[in-house]
Protein backbone atom coordinates (compact mmCIF):
# COMPACT_ATOMS: atom_id res chain seq x y z
CA UNK A 1 0.00 0.00 0.00
CA UNK A 2 2.80 2.42 0.61
CA UNK A 3 5.09 1.55 -2.62
CA UNK A 4 1.40 2.25 -4.36
CA UNK A 5 1.00 5.70 -2.40
CA UNK A 6 4.88 6.42 -3.39
CA UNK A 7 4.06 5.28 -6.90
CA UNK A 8 0.94 7.58 -7.35
CA UNK A 9 2.54 10.72 -6.12
CA UNK A 10 5.87 9.94 -8.30
CA UNK A 11 3.11 9.70 -11.15
CA UNK A 12 1.72 12.97 -10.05
CA UNK A 13 5.11 14.69 -9.77
CA UNK A 14 5.74 13.80 -13.34
CA UNK A 15 2.82 14.83 -14.88
CA UNK A 16 3.05 18.31 -13.07
CA UNK A 17 1.61 20.62 -15.55
CA UNK A 18 1.47 18.18 -18.12
CA UNK A 19 3.42 14.90 -19.71
CA UNK A 20 5.08 14.94 -22.26
CA UNK A 21 4.61 11.56 -24.78
CA UNK A 22 7.40 12.98 -27.42
CA UNK A 23 6.28 10.99 -30.48
CA UNK A 24 3.33 8.98 -29.07
CA UNK A 25 1.87 12.50 -28.33
CA UNK A 26 -1.16 11.40 -27.32
CA UNK A 27 -4.18 13.74 -26.64
CA UNK A 28 -7.05 12.65 -24.45
CA UNK A 29 -9.60 15.04 -25.70
CA UNK A 30 -12.30 12.90 -27.20
CA UNK A 31 -12.80 11.68 -30.94
CA UNK A 32 -9.12 12.74 -31.92
CA UNK A 33 -6.96 10.04 -33.60
CA UNK A 34 -4.96 7.99 -30.58
CA UNK A 35 -1.58 7.59 -32.30
CA UNK A 36 -1.57 10.83 -35.53
CA UNK A 37 1.24 12.56 -33.90
CA UNK A 38 1.03 14.64 -36.82
CA UNK A 39 -1.97 16.19 -35.28
CA UNK A 40 -2.15 15.85 -32.11
CA UNK A 41 -0.20 18.19 -29.42
CA UNK A 42 2.78 16.97 -27.43
CA UNK A 43 1.29 17.29 -24.29
CA UNK A 44 -1.54 15.87 -22.16
CA UNK A 45 -3.95 17.88 -19.89
CA UNK A 46 -3.32 17.26 -16.37
CA UNK A 47 -6.51 16.04 -14.86
CA UNK A 48 -7.71 13.90 -17.17
CA UNK A 49 -11.01 11.50 -15.80
CA UNK A 50 -12.30 11.03 -19.47
CA UNK A 51 -10.74 8.52 -21.70
CA UNK A 52 -12.70 7.99 -24.84
CA UNK A 53 -11.30 6.66 -28.07
CA UNK A 54 -13.92 4.15 -28.93
CA UNK A 55 -14.66 4.04 -32.61
CA UNK A 56 -12.05 6.15 -33.75
CA UNK A 57 -10.38 4.90 -36.73
CA UNK A 58 -6.93 4.21 -34.37
CA UNK A 59 -4.18 2.16 -35.11
CA UNK A 60 -1.02 0.95 -33.76
CA UNK A 61 -0.35 -0.08 -29.85
CA UNK A 62 -1.14 1.15 -26.54
CA UNK A 63 1.23 3.64 -25.49
CA UNK A 64 2.46 2.79 -22.18
CA UNK A 65 2.17 6.19 -20.76
CA UNK A 66 -1.00 6.06 -20.62
CA UNK A 67 -0.69 4.86 -17.13
CA UNK A 68 0.35 8.30 -15.98
CA UNK A 69 -3.14 9.18 -16.08
CA UNK A 70 -4.01 7.54 -12.45
CA UNK A 71 -7.12 9.65 -12.40
CA UNK A 72 -8.73 8.47 -15.32
CA UNK A 73 -12.40 7.27 -13.80
CA UNK A 74 -13.57 6.49 -17.76
CA UNK A 75 -11.30 4.31 -20.00
CA UNK A 76 -12.34 3.08 -23.43
CA UNK A 77 -9.98 2.00 -26.84
CA UNK A 78 -12.56 -0.35 -27.73
CA UNK A 79 -13.63 -0.54 -31.65
CA UNK A 80 -10.43 0.62 -33.27
CA UNK A 81 -7.09 -1.22 -35.36
CA UNK A 82 -4.71 -1.56 -32.00
CA UNK A 83 -2.56 -4.09 -31.91
CA UNK A 84 0.14 -5.25 -30.15
CA UNK A 85 0.02 -6.68 -25.96
CA UNK A 86 -1.75 -4.84 -23.01
CA UNK A 87 0.33 -2.26 -21.40
CA UNK A 88 0.80 -3.66 -17.45
CA UNK A 89 1.40 0.27 -16.84
CA UNK A 90 -2.74 0.32 -17.24
CA UNK A 91 -2.57 -1.55 -13.85
CA UNK A 92 -2.08 2.22 -12.23
CA UNK A 93 -5.87 3.59 -13.75
CA UNK A 94 -7.11 2.00 -10.53
CA UNK A 95 -9.78 4.79 -10.19
CA UNK A 96 -11.57 3.59 -13.59
CA UNK A 97 -15.24 2.60 -12.42
CA UNK A 98 -16.53 2.61 -16.26
CA UNK A 99 -16.31 2.00 -19.70
CA UNK A 100 -18.38 2.33 -22.83
CA UNK A 101 -20.98 -0.65 -23.57
CA UNK A 102 -19.30 -3.52 -25.79
CA UNK A 103 -15.59 -1.64 -25.67
CA UNK A 104 -12.76 -0.94 -23.22
CA UNK A 105 -10.21 -3.00 -25.06
CA UNK A 106 -12.73 -5.12 -27.30
CA UNK A 107 -14.98 -4.55 -29.85
CA UNK A 108 -14.35 -4.84 -34.36
CA UNK A 109 -11.36 -4.26 -35.44
CA UNK A 110 -9.51 -4.68 -32.89
CA UNK A 111 -6.19 -6.87 -32.93
CA UNK A 112 -4.49 -7.17 -29.27
CA UNK A 113 -2.63 -9.98 -28.50
CA UNK A 114 -0.08 -11.60 -25.11
CA UNK A 115 -1.25 -12.01 -21.69
CA UNK A 116 -4.20 -10.22 -19.79
CA UNK A 117 -2.01 -8.44 -17.70
CA UNK A 118 -2.44 -9.44 -14.12
CA UNK A 119 -2.60 -5.50 -13.21
CA UNK A 120 -6.05 -5.18 -14.57
CA UNK A 121 -7.17 -6.64 -11.06
CA UNK A 122 -6.91 -2.87 -9.86
CA UNK A 123 -9.73 -2.22 -11.73
CA UNK A 124 -11.82 -2.76 -8.19
CA UNK A 125 -13.89 0.40 -8.40
CA UNK A 126 -14.97 -0.88 -12.17
CA UNK A 127 -18.81 -1.41 -12.44
CA UNK A 128 -19.69 -1.77 -16.24
CA UNK A 129 -18.38 -3.31 -19.64
CA UNK A 130 -14.70 -4.84 -19.25
CA UNK A 131 -14.86 -6.15 -22.77
CA UNK A 132 -11.75 -7.33 -24.75
CA UNK A 133 -13.56 -9.41 -27.49
CA UNK A 134 -14.06 -8.71 -30.96
CA UNK A 135 -10.88 -9.56 -33.50
CA UNK A 136 -8.23 -10.00 -30.05
CA UNK A 137 -5.92 -12.78 -29.86
CA UNK A 138 -4.91 -12.79 -26.63
CA UNK A 139 -3.81 -16.06 -25.02
CA UNK A 140 -2.07 -17.63 -22.09
CA UNK A 141 -3.74 -18.43 -19.09
CA UNK A 142 -6.84 -16.20 -17.31
CA UNK A 143 -5.46 -13.76 -14.36
CA UNK A 144 -7.33 -14.74 -10.83
CA UNK A 145 -6.83 -11.25 -10.08
CA UNK A 146 -9.35 -10.23 -12.27
CA UNK A 147 -11.83 -11.79 -9.84
CA UNK A 148 -11.52 -8.49 -7.20
CA UNK A 149 -13.90 -6.84 -9.40
CA UNK A 150 -16.63 -7.83 -7.24
CA UNK A 151 -18.52 -4.41 -7.77
CA UNK A 152 -19.17 -4.88 -11.76
CA UNK A 153 -22.81 -4.87 -12.69
CA UNK A 154 -22.85 -4.97 -16.53
CA UNK A 155 -20.96 -6.85 -18.50
CA UNK A 156 -17.68 -9.34 -18.82
CA UNK A 157 -16.75 -10.04 -22.23
CA UNK A 158 -13.35 -11.69 -23.34
CA UNK A 159 -15.08 -14.06 -26.20
CA UNK A 160 -13.05 -15.00 -28.74
CA UNK A 161 -9.02 -14.92 -27.96
CA UNK A 162 -7.21 -18.20 -27.18
CA UNK A 163 -7.28 -17.91 -23.27
CA UNK A 164 -6.11 -21.54 -22.17
CA UNK A 165 -6.27 -23.33 -18.88
CA UNK A 166 -8.79 -23.56 -16.15
CA UNK A 167 -11.28 -20.64 -15.74
CA UNK A 168 -10.77 -18.83 -12.63
CA UNK A 169 -12.86 -19.77 -9.99
CA UNK A 170 -12.36 -16.04 -8.64
CA UNK A 171 -14.65 -14.92 -11.51
CA UNK A 172 -17.65 -16.31 -9.32
CA UNK A 173 -17.05 -13.40 -6.84
CA UNK A 174 -18.60 -10.75 -8.95
CA UNK A 175 -22.18 -11.53 -7.87
CA UNK A 176 -23.55 -8.04 -8.77
CA UNK A 177 -22.96 -8.63 -12.45
CA UNK A 178 -26.39 -8.63 -13.94
CA UNK A 179 -26.03 -8.49 -18.27
CA UNK A 180 -23.42 -10.43 -19.96
CA UNK A 181 -20.54 -13.21 -18.79
CA UNK A 182 -18.86 -14.37 -22.15
CA UNK A 183 -15.97 -16.55 -21.85
CA UNK A 184 -16.72 -18.30 -25.31
CA UNK A 185 -14.63 -19.29 -27.75
CA UNK A 186 -10.90 -19.68 -26.38
CA UNK A 187 -9.11 -22.61 -25.61
CA UNK A 188 -10.17 -22.76 -21.98
CA UNK A 189 -9.97 -26.61 -20.08
CA UNK A 190 -10.90 -28.45 -16.98
CA UNK A 191 -14.31 -28.26 -15.37
CA UNK A 192 -16.94 -25.05 -14.57
CA UNK A 193 -16.13 -23.75 -11.47
CA UNK A 194 -19.03 -24.34 -9.11
CA UNK A 195 -18.77 -20.71 -8.38
CA UNK A 196 -19.59 -19.55 -11.61
CA UNK A 197 -23.44 -20.67 -9.87
CA UNK A 198 -23.01 -17.79 -7.72
CA UNK A 199 -23.79 -15.25 -10.73
CA UNK A 200 -27.55 -15.50 -10.15
CA UNK A 201 -28.48 -11.71 -11.56
CA UNK A 202 -27.59 -12.57 -14.75
CA UNK A 203 -30.39 -12.32 -17.13
CA UNK A 204 -29.15 -11.46 -20.67
CA UNK A 205 -25.76 -13.46 -21.89
CA UNK A 206 -24.43 -16.16 -20.59
CA UNK A 207 -21.45 -18.22 -22.36
CA UNK A 208 -18.98 -20.79 -21.66
CA UNK A 209 -19.60 -22.39 -24.74
CA UNK A 210 -16.72 -23.54 -27.61
CA UNK A 211 -13.95 -23.99 -25.59
CA UNK A 212 -12.42 -27.69 -24.14
CA UNK A 213 -14.53 -28.00 -20.51
CA UNK A 214 -15.52 -30.92 -19.65
CA UNK A 215 -17.25 -33.16 -16.78
CA UNK A 216 -20.75 -32.22 -15.73
CA UNK A 217 -22.31 -28.60 -15.25
CA UNK A 218 -22.21 -27.98 -11.85
CA UNK A 219 -26.18 -28.07 -10.71
CA UNK A 220 -25.47 -24.82 -9.12
CA UNK A 221 -24.63 -23.16 -12.86
CA UNK A 222 -27.26 -24.89 -14.88
CA UNK A 223 -29.69 -23.65 -12.47
CA UNK A 224 -29.25 -20.32 -13.94
CA UNK A 225 -30.29 -21.18 -17.10
CA UNK A 226 -34.28 -20.27 -16.36
CA UNK A 227 -32.84 -16.60 -16.20
CA UNK A 228 -30.78 -16.09 -18.49
CA UNK A 229 -33.24 -17.99 -21.52
CA UNK A 230 -31.69 -18.72 -24.89
CA UNK A 231 -28.40 -16.72 -24.38
CA UNK A 232 -27.32 -19.29 -21.78
CA UNK A 233 -25.09 -21.52 -23.84
CA UNK A 234 -22.83 -23.37 -21.85
CA UNK A 235 -22.21 -27.15 -23.24
CA UNK A 236 -22.17 -26.25 -27.09
CA UNK A 237 -18.89 -26.89 -29.01
CA UNK A 238 -17.47 -28.32 -25.55
CA UNK A 239 -17.07 -31.70 -23.93
CA UNK A 240 -19.07 -31.57 -20.82
CA UNK A 241 -20.58 -35.11 -19.96
CA UNK A 242 -16.74 -36.45 -20.30
CA UNK A 243 -14.41 -36.83 -18.01
CA UNK A 244 -11.46 -34.34 -17.25
CA UNK A 245 -8.02 -35.86 -18.31
CA UNK A 246 -8.92 -38.66 -20.27
CA UNK A 247 -7.82 -38.96 -23.55
CA UNK A 248 -10.04 -40.97 -26.23
CA UNK A 249 -8.73 -44.65 -26.48
CA UNK A 250 -10.04 -46.56 -28.93
CA UNK A 251 -9.20 -49.93 -26.87
CA UNK A 252 -11.45 -49.10 -24.36
CA UNK A 253 -14.21 -47.32 -25.51
CA UNK A 254 -17.11 -45.81 -23.41
CA UNK A 255 -15.03 -43.92 -21.35
CA UNK A 256 -15.30 -40.83 -20.62
CA UNK A 257 -18.78 -39.79 -19.11
CA UNK A 258 -18.40 -38.86 -15.82
CA UNK A 259 -20.84 -40.78 -14.03
CA UNK A 260 -18.43 -44.19 -14.76
CA UNK A 261 -17.64 -45.52 -11.68
CA UNK A 262 -16.51 -49.23 -12.74
CA UNK A 263 -14.34 -50.43 -15.23
CA UNK A 264 -14.84 -54.20 -16.23
CA UNK A 265 -12.02 -54.97 -19.15
CA UNK A 266 -11.19 -58.78 -17.69
CA UNK A 267 -10.54 -60.97 -20.19
CA UNK A 268 -10.99 -58.65 -23.44
CA UNK A 269 -8.42 -59.20 -25.51
CA UNK A 270 -7.01 -55.99 -24.57
CA UNK A 271 -3.21 -55.47 -25.43
CA UNK A 272 -0.48 -52.67 -25.01
CA UNK A 273 0.53 -50.50 -21.86
CA UNK A 274 -2.38 -48.35 -19.69
CA UNK A 275 -2.51 -45.09 -20.42
CA UNK A 276 -1.47 -42.74 -17.51
CA UNK A 277 -5.04 -40.79 -18.21
CA UNK A 278 -6.39 -43.79 -16.23
CA UNK A 279 -5.74 -41.69 -13.39
CA UNK A 280 -8.20 -39.38 -14.62
CA UNK A 281 -11.38 -41.59 -13.62
CA UNK A 282 -11.61 -40.72 -10.15
CA UNK A 283 -14.78 -41.94 -9.39
CA UNK A 284 -14.02 -45.29 -10.14
CA UNK A 285 -15.35 -47.66 -7.38
CA UNK A 286 -14.13 -50.62 -9.33
CA UNK A 287 -11.28 -51.50 -11.93
CA UNK A 288 -10.86 -54.55 -13.59
CA UNK A 289 -8.39 -54.82 -16.65
CA UNK A 290 -7.17 -58.85 -15.59
CA UNK A 291 -6.50 -61.60 -17.92
CA UNK A 292 -5.28 -59.61 -21.16
CA UNK A 293 -2.06 -59.03 -22.46
CA UNK A 294 -1.43 -55.54 -20.74
CA UNK A 295 2.36 -54.83 -21.01
CA UNK A 296 5.05 -52.47 -19.81
CA UNK A 297 4.40 -50.79 -16.44
CA UNK A 298 1.46 -50.36 -13.64
CA UNK A 299 0.88 -46.54 -14.50
CA UNK A 300 1.36 -44.68 -11.32
CA UNK A 301 -1.25 -42.77 -11.73
CA UNK A 302 -3.55 -45.27 -10.82
CA UNK A 303 -3.11 -44.22 -7.55
CA UNK A 304 -5.31 -41.72 -8.06
CA UNK A 305 -8.76 -43.72 -8.17
CA UNK A 306 -9.01 -43.10 -4.32
CA UNK A 307 -12.76 -44.10 -4.49
CA UNK A 308 -11.80 -47.70 -5.44
CA UNK A 309 -12.55 -50.97 -3.26
CA UNK A 310 -11.55 -53.53 -6.10
CA UNK A 311 -8.63 -53.49 -8.02
CA UNK A 312 -7.69 -56.46 -10.69
CA UNK A 313 -4.58 -56.21 -12.42
CA UNK A 314 -3.86 -60.62 -12.39
CA UNK A 315 -2.94 -62.76 -15.27
CA UNK A 316 -1.43 -59.93 -17.64
CA UNK A 317 2.02 -58.90 -19.01
CA UNK A 318 3.57 -56.16 -16.69
CA UNK A 319 6.65 -55.50 -15.97
CA UNK A 320 8.80 -52.89 -13.77
CA UNK A 321 7.71 -52.27 -10.11
CA UNK A 322 4.54 -52.15 -8.44
CA UNK A 323 3.53 -48.66 -7.80
CA UNK A 324 4.15 -47.10 -4.47
CA UNK A 325 1.16 -45.04 -5.17
CA UNK A 326 -1.42 -47.67 -4.77
CA UNK A 327 -1.11 -47.33 -0.95
CA UNK A 328 -3.35 -44.56 -1.37
CA UNK A 329 -6.39 -46.19 -2.12
CA UNK A 330 -7.20 -46.35 1.69
CA UNK A 331 -11.06 -48.06 0.33
CA UNK A 332 -9.56 -50.80 -0.78
CA UNK A 333 -10.83 -53.91 0.26
CA UNK A 334 -9.76 -56.44 -2.51
CA UNK A 335 -6.62 -56.38 -5.05
CA UNK A 336 -5.31 -59.10 -7.64
CA UNK A 337 -2.21 -58.93 -8.73
CA UNK A 338 -1.19 -63.05 -8.87
CA UNK A 339 0.10 -63.96 -12.11
CA UNK A 340 -1.31 -67.57 -12.65
CA UNK A 341 0.91 -69.04 -14.80
CA UNK A 342 3.75 -66.90 -14.56
CA UNK A 343 2.92 -63.97 -16.95
CA UNK A 344 3.61 -61.05 -14.60
CA UNK A 345 7.57 -59.87 -14.78
CA UNK A 346 7.18 -57.63 -11.98
CA UNK A 347 10.22 -57.54 -10.30
CA UNK A 348 11.65 -55.58 -7.08
CA UNK A 349 10.51 -55.70 -3.64
CA UNK A 350 6.78 -55.17 -2.38
CA UNK A 351 5.85 -51.53 -1.68
CA UNK A 352 6.07 -50.95 1.98
CA UNK A 353 2.84 -48.43 1.30
CA UNK A 354 0.51 -51.04 0.03
CA UNK A 355 1.78 -53.32 2.60
CA UNK A 356 0.31 -50.83 5.15
CA UNK A 357 -3.25 -52.13 3.72
CA UNK A 358 -3.07 -55.78 3.93
CA UNK A 359 -4.67 -55.80 7.00
CA UNK A 360 -7.88 -54.70 5.24
CA UNK A 361 -7.61 -56.79 2.00
CA UNK A 362 -9.27 -59.16 1.92
CA UNK A 363 -8.44 -61.06 -1.14
CA UNK A 364 -4.49 -60.34 -1.99
CA UNK A 365 -2.52 -62.41 -4.74
CA UNK A 366 0.76 -61.17 -5.03
CA UNK A 367 1.91 -63.57 -7.50
CA UNK A 368 5.56 -64.79 -8.61
CA UNK A 369 8.11 -62.56 -8.09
Amino acid sequence: MVARRRRRQQLRTMRKGAVHLGLLAVSFWRAMPLLNAATLPTTLPTATTDLDYSSGGWSGTIPTELGLLVDVTYFDLGSNALTGTVPTELGYLSEITGSGENKFLGGNGMGLTGTMPTELGNFVKMTEWFYADGGNAMSGTFPTQLGRLVEHVKGFNVNGNAFTGAMPTQLGNMVKMSSIFNLGDNHFSSSIPTEFGKLDKMVNVYRLWSNKLCNDVPTEVQALSSGVGSYFQVTTDNSIGTTCGWIEDARFPGVGPTSVTSISWGSSEKSGTLPTEIGALTQVTGFGIGGNEMTGQIPTQLGRLTEATYVALQTCLWSGTLPSELGKLAKLTRIRLNANNGENNMVGTFPTEVKFFIKVITHIKPGHG
